[in-house]
């Protein structure tokens, strides 16, 4: 294992796994944070329809970010924890505040700009830069 980083196989398999993993968890994260919204505008959605409570939604949401957290580390080692932990917290922070003011763009091109960064893992960070931050940017005009 090298300082900042495992090579191999592992994190091939497990760095996609753990953007899954928060990005579901981003989704568990969202229904929550637009519950009230949901219940006047899309009432068949799990929370309104009370197919799932909110707090089993935010529970969901810090369940599957702290795996997702877990597996980046587990399998990319240091480095992939970096990249990881400001993932999760840009997308916490753009589903609690960020979507519904001037930040919201840019919250949502940090997620898509470090989820590029997070699967390149160790081995392609340098090489994951430049698509990383044409993503960023691309997101942030269009969001």
């Amino acid at each position: 294992m090298a300082a900042t980083g495992r090579r191999g196989i592992l994190p091939r398999l497990g760095l996609p796994v753990a953007s899954v993993l928060l990005y579901w968890g981003g989704m568990a994260l969202n229904d929550a944070a637009d519950a009230e919204l949901d219940r006047v505008e899309r009432p068949e959605r799990p929370i309104p329809s009370g197919r799932v409570t909110r707090r089993a939604a935010l529970a969901t949401a810090g369940a599957l970010t702290t795996a997702g957290i877990a597996v980046a580390w587990l399998t990319g080692g240091r480095s992939s924890l970096a990249v990881a932990l400001p993932l999760a917290g840009s997308i916490w922070a753009y589903d609690l505040s960020a979507k519904r003011n001037v930040l919201g763009p840019f919250a949502m091109a940090a997620c898509r700009g470090l989820d590029v960064l997070l699967g390149a893992g160790s081995d392609g960070a340098r090489v994951a830069a430049r698509p990383a931050l044409v993503m960023a940017g691309h997101t942030a005009s269009v969001t």
